[in-house]
């Protein structure tokens, strides 16, 4: 089961597998995130100063090997295989993990009358990609399909610590940094953000 990605000229051929249909692939953030920044990068190829300009790669084709799914309606993770080769036949790594978005909450405990000392609150959890069984995170947690990146920070701190925090006294880390660097409309193409919680005790 195959189409072809007319997003690409010429199209780039997609072999989906039967967990996944052309919609379902299309529809999914993570991917959508991926074949526009993927784009734009090869597209910068033509500029002169740019080091593939004499011999520029393009997207040949793309395979979808595994989708994870959450539930029986909300994907997780899709793995793929992209073919990215110039006309020397010279390729380019092109494995590719897609997830959704998600949240990572930093939060900072200052004492009251301690103008130094600061305590970071971490949550135990199994994880066994990594092999343990009790691994220590700063709390974070993936994004529901139509959550919001501050709502599901509140929800993983009550979550993983018990402790209820207002959304409103959440602060975007990754919207600050970016507004430093001046690349703040970027910050829609990041997958993770982080958020502060700073709690005075």
């Amino acid at each position: 089961m195959s189409f072809d990605l007319d997003y690409f000229s010429p199209a780039v051929p997609v072999v989906l597998t039967k967990e996944i249909s052309k919609h379902q692939l299309l529809n999914f953030p993570a991917f959508h995130t991926w074949i526009t920044t993927l784009k734009s990068s090869l597209d910068r190829q033509t500029e002169v100063d740019h080091p593939f300009h004499n011999d520029q790669y393009a997207l040949r084709l793309i395979t979808i090997q595994s989708v994870d799914y959450f539930s029986p309606t909300r994907i997780g993770f899709i793995k793929l295989s992209a073919v990215v080769r110039n006309e020397k036949g010279e390729t380019l790594p092109g494995i590719v993990f897609l997830r959704g978005g998600s949240v990572a909450i930093l939060m900072i405990l200052r004492p009251r009358d301690s103008k130094t000392e600061r305590w970071v609150i971490m949550a135990e959890q199994p994880r066994i990609p990594v092999g343990s069984l009790a691994f220590m995170e700063i709390p974070a947690g993936m994004l529901d399909n139509e959550g919001t990146f501050v709502g599901a920070a509140a929800k993983q701190i009550k979550e993983e610590t018990g402790l209820k925090i207002e959304k409103k006294d959440l602060k975007n880390l990754t919207g600050l940094a970016l507004q430093k660097a001046g690349a703040l409309d970027g910050i829609r193409k990041y997958s993770r953000v982080a958020y502060l919680s700073a709690l005075c005790l």
